[in-house]
């Protein structure tokens, strides 16, 4: 069974579409607000009792009672397993402090998905693309298991497919450009030496970070930037 939030809906008709018929079942949930701004979520609870669940669904800082009231409520209706892709880690830059005083933001969402109910069988899974950094798995608990994977093999598909040397302007190799030393580290050992490869570091002036080239030499050529 696969459930969506409303800007996610049009993604799961497309994965249920383009799977054998009658393998994934899109549910609908009617996603809407009382007048002073709460949520007001109706979910047929019969369609997930004993059944595998998928919530494909974002973490909306704008709406973050939405998401969790769904989160929260599927494992309670007796999903027998509870997956929940949320593509996006929003407050993943902010996974550590500089200083006293100044707030670890992705510390606290992580609790937020931390007190998530078990399904009947296993625990809840939360998918995320490409969180900030690695390290961030150990903010989540024991109750629930993070499953961190990376986009990077779609995005080196569509560059062998559609952004060859001779659809490129320049007519040369696509260089792939990391706008610091952390996305180098991150992503350099996925992409290994398929790529001509620029880096950047950031420096700061007054109270303006300004990109310094500190690798590479872009002079010409179709850049992509990963980051």
């Amino acid at each position: 069974v696969l459930l969506a939030s409303p800007n996610f809906a049009d993604t799961a008709r497309a994965l249920v579409a383009a799977m054998p018929e009658g393998s994934l079942e899109f549910i609908d949930i009617t996603w809407s607000h009382f007048a002073d701004k709460t949520p007001r979520i109706v979910l047929d609870a019969s369609h997930v009792q004993g059944r595998d669940v998928i919530l494909l669904a974002d973490v909306c800082m704008d709406d973050v009672l939405s998401y969790f009231s769904v989160v929260y409520a599927v494992p309670r209706y007796f999903a027998r397993t509870f997956l929940v892709v949320t593509p996006f880690f929003p407050t993943g830059t902010m996974e550590r402090v500089e200083y006293e005083g100044e707030i670890a933001t992705a510390m606290t969402l992580a609790r937020m998905m931390n007190a998530t109910p078990s399904p009947t069988v296993g625990s809840t899974c939360f998918l995320h693309f490409d969180i900030h950094a690695l390290a961030t798995r150990f903010f989540f608990s024991d109750g629930i298991k993070p499953l961190l994977t990376t986009a990077l093999p779609l995005l080196q598909e569509v560059v062998a497919t559609e952004m060859t040397p001779d659809q490129n302007a320049s007519k040369k190799p696509l260089m792939i450009a990391f706008p610091d030393e952390g996305a180098r580290k991150r992503f350099k050992v996925l992409l290994g030496d398929a790529f001509d490869l620029c880096v950047c570091s950031k420096t700061r002036v007054g109270d303006k970070r300004v990109l310094v080239l500190q690798e590479g030499d872009p002079d010409g050529r179709d850049v992509l930037i990963v980051d």
